[in-house]
């Protein structure tokens, strides 16, 4: 009972001890500030990005000479666009 009291509360303080291997060494920690910044530096690139890739899109657009393609109506020779005639005729 004991060999057992002893090994619960081995395990118990094994757990609650400090993992000291996952902190950083103090030369590699980053303040909230420069997290923060490089978070903002990581934004502008993307939007920069992003810029770039919209006005390359245009480019390609307005150099490849196609315009918008025309809408069409894919069931138009299928489709009855007489008007309706009325059915009941007065004699």
């Amino acid at each position: 009972m004991r060999v057992l009291a002893a090994m619960t509360t081995l395990v118990v303080a094994l757990l609650a001890m400090p993992t000291w291997s996952q902190v950083p060494p103090e030369d590699q920690r980053t303040t909230l500030k420069q997290q923060v910044e490089e978070r903002e530096r990581q934004d502008q690139e993307r939007r920069e990005n992003a810029a770039a890739v919209e006005k390359a899109y245009q480019r390609q657009i307005r150099s490849s000479g196609s315009g918008p393609i025309p809408k069409s109506d894919p069931w138009g020779n299928i489709r009855d666009t007489t008007p309706a005639k009325n059915s009941q005729s007065k004699n």
